[in-house]
Order: structure tokens, then sequence, then C-alpha cells
């Protein structure tokens, strides 16, 4: 959706009218009044107005800076109208005067009821069986079909992001679930096991599987009125899943209610193959036979297993522990303890044959050469349903663009480092190779982006490199470049006007080639132009032509996006490329092309100035000149030489010698001849 490029779009020249900013042309947002009971962690609410429609009540959420709003699920859920969940009406990035700098910002429909729980901890009377299964169960589960169907998620599915309309009889609608990542909002008491033990910003995009489970755990809280592990640490919620499993754990000693204690079961059940998804919530509100699922609790060794402090007798916990201690893990596994631990605990012969054989490829590689690779491998072994775990990192690959957002916004050097080193090692790869061995699902579109970015990593110019595996991961991510900071160009036609706007306010860029510019043009183009990005390692950016390449990038995205004119940043450009001139020969022409770059940078069409600078006609023209130029002093400086010569001094006596002597002669004879004519 179109957002305002500039602060013109604040309407400030009313005062009545300075606390509003619109967007889109229609929608205002009164940044002074703020709508606290509908905030959520990295978005803010306000109150917002339709000036098409003065009695539709709507409120609006401004995404922090550090926060990626999920543009694309913006799109397809604006015209569902099947789908029972909030639908964005409007959204883009818009000058945000108390941040003094463009935000996010998203225009909802305001709900007219609070959510069915105000928070985790909230108590409020349980629901009856019959009224879940009709108006939460069967209408959440309608909406996840729907949004599947335009390949999407919501994963944001809690009592808190829940709300009945005025006809209660109509149904649940799900809450915003596009103002940020996925799964960002969820705590771990919400999320299946494999997603809990995560940052927010390491989960990546989730499955189905996750949205099921979360509504699963919201039926439970609903039923009882209550949520019964709402007092316990993430930490203990974790153990007492992996011990009793999601079902008891939630439940805390709580009766489970009649009814739903199958759908519970299924939906909470920690295997994602065995997890009930819509069909069988289907057959289940049609009375038809369904999949019923026991509560599976993970297998524990009858001893444990002692690693950095703590005891293990499980593979999960022990791999989630290795993940984080990876270079005592390094150590710990070619122990002979560990070894007999593994083959008491493990009774799959192929696992344990493959483990067997990374143990001893671990134990001869003395130098610690492949460590964190290994222990990756290793930990992806013990628990193949598990994040990957590389040297600190745990993460779910399809999370890595997240995390790398994250690293760059906090110029974490360190991180972004492990995490180019994880792509290249082809980590990713080997992790979606597990899953679909063990899920039996089809990763081939992700396996083959990965590739892609490891062949991207071997590029070290501007426009690949680890900033274009960023973008690539993150299609929706804002240019990172520090001198657009404050900017949010999150698409192609929002860059030229940040840069514009960079030289209005400090005179001019910093640098021309930057690399997140680069790399935010070529994975945005996709790879439309990817052999221009060549020029810009001449010289790492820094050269007359590698500048000439990066303004001829600028120049396609002006014809593509616009805008029409880019006046302040052209006429900067034609004094930063003044040097360009000493590559015609000619000093007629280079003056001649200098006199012209003022009035072409007033033009403000970034095409003109590229054309003029490059122009092959007046090149070849130059060129041309400069033989015919070189051809003449070279016959010219051949005549001197031969003329300076000792042998051409010696012909020229001998010739005027030759000449006196012919000369003498006729006047000898002339004179013989007049004397007998006397």
């Amino acid at each position: 959706m179109a957002g305002d490029s500039d602060d013109s779009k604040v309407l400030a020249a009313d005062p009545k009218l300075s606390t509003e900013v619109i967007l889109g042309e229609r929608f205002r947002i009164v940044h002074d009044s703020p709508i606290r009971e509908l905030n959520i962690s990295g978005a803010k609410a306000y109150a917002a107005g339709d000036m098409k429609n003065a009695s539709r009540q709507l409120f609006a959420r401004v995404c922090e800076p550090d926060v990626t709003p999920r543009v694309d699920a913006m799109v397809q859920l604006k015209n569902l109208s099947e789908a029972r969940v909030f639908h964005p009406i409007e959204w883009g990035p818009t000058y945000w005067p108390p941040n003094k700098r463009r935000n996010f910002v998203v225009v909802f429909d305001r709900p007219e009821k609070p959510p069915l729980m105000r928070s985790l901890s909230d108590q409020i009377q349980p629901m009856h069986s019959e009224d879940i299964i009709r108006l939460i169960l069967s209408p959440a589960a309608q909406t996840l079909h729907f949004m599947a169907g335009r390949g999407q998620l919501h994963r944001a599915i809690r009592p808190d992001n829940m709300y009945f309309g005025a006809d209660e009889e109509s149904g649940v609608v799900l809450g915003d679930c596009v103002t940020s990542p996925p799964g960002w909002e969820q705590p771990p008491l919400l999320e299946p096991m494999e997603m809990a033990i995560l940052e927010p910003w390491c989960k990546g995009p989730g499955s189905s599987s996750d949205d099921f489970y979360a509504l699963g755990a919201t039926v439970l809280f609903l039923s009882i009125g209550r949520c019964p592990v709402a007092g316990m640490k993430p930490s203990e919620i974790l153990a007492a899943k992996a011990q009793h499993g999601s079902f008891n754990a939630l439940l805390n000693g709580a009766r489970p209610p009649i009814g739903l204690r199958d759908p519970l079961r299924g939906l909470l059940s920690d295997d994602p193959a065995e997890r009930w998804n819509a069909d069988d919530i289907d057959q289940f509100l049609g009375g038809t036979q369904r999949r019923s699922v026991s509560v599976s609790v993970e297998a524990r060794a009858d001893r444990a297993f002692e690693f950095e402090g703590g005891q293990y007798r499980n593979c999960r916990s022990l791999a989630h522990a290795f993940g984080k201690h990876w270079q005592a893990a390094g150590k710990a596994v070619v122990t002979e303890d560990f070894q007999k631990w593994i083959g008491r605990t493990i009774e799959d012969a192929e696992l344990s044959e493959e483990l067997s054989g990374l143990i001893s490829m671990m134990s001869v590689t003395s130098d610690g050469s492949d460590g964190g690779r290994n222990v990756a491998m290793l930990c992806l072994m013990l628990d193949p349903l598990g994040p990957l775990r590389y040297k600190g990192l745990i993460i779910n690959p399809d999370g890595l663009g997240g995390l790398l957002a994250r690293a760059v916004q906090k110029d974490d050097k360190a991180q972004i480092k492990v995490i180019a080193e994880c792509i290249a090692e082809g980590l990713p790869v080997d992790w979606f190779g597990f899953r679909e061995r063990n899920l039996r699902m089809d990763y081939t579109l992700v396996v083959k982006l990965f590739k892609r970015l490891q062949q991207m990593l071997k590029h070290t110019g501007p426009g690949y490199g680890i900033e274009r595996c960023l973008y690539e991961l993150q299609p929706f991510l804002p240019c990172c470049s520090k001198m657009l900071e404050g900017s949010f160009a999150y698409s192609l036609p929002d860059l030229l006007p940040a840069l514009e706007s960079v030289v209005r306010r400090k005179g001019g860029l910093p640098i021309l080639v930057d690399r997140h510019v680069a790399s935010f043009l070529a994975a945005r183009t996709k790879g439309q132009h990817e052999r221009d990005f060549g020029v810009l390692e001449d010289g790492r950016g820094t050269t007359i032509v590698a500048k000439l390449g990066m303004v001829k990038l600028l120049a396609i995205v002006q014809k593509e996006y616009g805008p029409l004119m880019a006046t302040e940043l052209t006429k900067w450009l034609a004094k930063e490329l003044e040097p360009a001139t000493d590559q015609f020969q000619s000093r007629s022409m280079r003056e001649e092309i200098k006199r012209k770059l003022t009035s072409i940078g007033e033009t403000g069409k970034l095409s003109n100035l590229y054309m003029h600078l490059s122009d092959p006609q007046a090149l070849r023209r130059d060129q041309s000149r400069r033989t015919a130029a070189q051809r003449e002093f070279s016959n010219a400086a051949a005549q001197i030489a031969k003329m300076e010569s000792e042998h051409y001094h010696e012909e020229a006596r001998r010739t005027g010698w030759r000449i006196a002597s012919g000369i003498s002669s006729f006047i000898a004879v002339s004179t013989i001849a007049t004397l007998f004519m006397w």
C-alpha cells in the first residue's frame, strides 16, 4: 500500500490538525491519542479515523523501527473477507512526529469488545465446552484454513488476541497478526517445545502446526477460565512439557473439560506429525471418525549424563545444552561416558551408527577444525525436530533473516560473522534435509535459496556478501544503510526519495557505493540487472567506474519506480562525478561536458547524467580523435627523429655536395659557352 514519501503529509499547517498524520491520503492517525489497551510489544496503538466515513471506528498500530511487519500477509488478508481475523485496511511508512522519523503504520477496524482474556494471568468465567466448540474452535479452524489457502499463517493465536464482535453468536475473531514477525508475541507456553526454546527473532515463519498448538492451548485456558501455568517460569514450563507432555503440563493438575479431552490431546500433541489439523477438527465437529492421540513423553535414560553442571536424561534436553555450550560439547562427546550414555539411551540402530561415526571423526580431529559444524550435526542427530544449533546460535534456519537483521541493527559484528559462517558451511541445507526425512515435507524452494546464498557469500563486492543474504532472507526489510537511518525505505519506490532527503539535509551522501544500498537494489530487482553489479567491485566501489555503475542502477530505479525528478541527488552527483570527465582525452570535449553537467543536474534525471558521462558515441568519437591525433603525432615524431639522425645529416651533406657540384658545373659550362659566343 502507498505510504507518504516525505514530511509534507503531516497536517501541521492547520493548528487543529497538528496532532494528526495522514496515511494513504485518507486515514487520520492522532499521535497524541494512544490506546494503551491495544498496545503490543513492538507496536503502539493510536486512535484513527476515516476521512471518507467519519462514523467508522478505527485504530492504528505504529511499528517500532526494529520490528519488521508482515507486508506479504497484509496483502493477502486485506480482502480475505471469509477469514474471521483483523483485516489490515491501509498500511505503509509515514513520517511520525513523536519519533521524528518514518515508521511503518497499519490501520485496522477497532474491536467493539475487549479480548477474551486481558492477559494470560487474567481469570474469567470458564466457557462451556459447547460454546467453545461453536464459537472458538470451529470459526478459528476455518479461519486458519482460509489463511492457509493464501499461503499464510497466523502465529499470534492467544486468549488476549481474540475478540467477539457485537454479535457473539457469529464466533470469535482472531486478532492482529501482521504488525510483528510470526510468533513474535507468543509466550513459550503457547508454543510447541521446538519453538518455545527460541528467542522471538529466531523462530522464522513456523508452520500451521504451530497455529493449531496455540489454538489448543487457548481453548484449554478459556475452558478452565485461567492459565494454570501463568505463574511458572518458561524454563519450568519447558521442563514440565518434556517430562509430562504438553497436555498434562499445561493443565498443571486442573481437570480437563468434558467433551474437549480428545481435541485438546490432538492439538497439544508434542509430535508435529500427530498434531491435529483443520481436517481433524472438521471430523471432530462432524462427529465422524478421527485420529486419537495419546500423550507422548520423551524417553528418559535410567542414568543421567552430566554436562556443565546439569544432568540430562533425554536427547532433546542434552542437545539444547550442547547448543548453548558448543565448545565444551566438542570435548564431552568424545569421552567414554558419553558413548556409553548414547548406547543405553538410543534404540534406533541406524541413528546410533551415524552418531558413532560422527563421534569417531570428532575424536581424530584434534586441532578443533570444523568443531562448530560437527557439534551442530551432532545436535541435529540427537534432536531431529529441534532447531539448528551452531556456535551458540539456536535458531530455525528460516529465522536467520530475522536474527541477521537484529544483528545488523545492533552492529553485532561477531554474530553477523557466525551467521555468515553458518550459511557458508551449508548447515541450513543439512537441517532442512533432516526435516524432510523426518517430517516428509518438501523444502525444495528454501533449500535452493540457501544454496544460492552460499554462492553469494563467495563474492565480496557491493551487491553480494552477507548484506545480500540479509535482503534475500528478509524480502520486506527496509534498507539498513546507516545513511538512510530514519527513512524506512522498505521498497524500491522509497529508495530515491530517501536518498534525496539525505542530500537535502546533509548536502551529500557520505558514500555513493554503499554495500547495503547495493544489496537492497540487487535483492529487490530479482536478478534483472545482476551483470551491472559486477562493476561495483572495481576498487571496492571507490573508483569512478564503480560510481558510474551505481548511478546507472539508480537511474534504472528512477525510470521504473520514480520519482520523475531527484534534483538534489542529481545535482550532488553531477559535482561528485566531475572527475569522470577525465576519461575523455579531448580537452575541448572535457570542457564541453563539464559545462553541461550543471544544467543536467538541474533536470533531476539520473539517466541523463549517466548517459552524459557514459555516452558510447561520445566515447567512440573521442577515441577516434585520439587515435587520429596519436597517428599524426607518431608520423611527426618519426619525421623529427629522422631529421635529427646522423644518417640524415650525412645524406643531407652529400645531397648538398651533389647539388653544389651540379650548380658549379652548370655555371662553368655556361661561362665557357658565353666566351665562345663572344
